[in-house]
């Protein structure tokens, strides 16, 4: 693998432990914390395959 695709895993990676963690911590109600998880998966699936789109051209 080349070395800016593992510089731009560990970014992805760390981003998504990053905001699993900030909104664990957020006082906010269960269901609403679950809400927002849900947008940002989905959020990160949707730029996931846009990069790959991006990559195949």
């Amino acid at each position: 693998m080349s070395e800016d695709k593992e510089i731009l895993l560990s970014f992805l990676a760390g981003s998504l432990l990053g905001a699993g963690i900030a909104l664990l911590f957020a006082p906010q109600s269960g269901d609403k914390t679950r809400k927002n998880i849900k947008k940002l998966s989905q959020n990160m699936k949707d730029r996931v395959n846009l990069t790959h789109f991006v990559n195949d051209i």
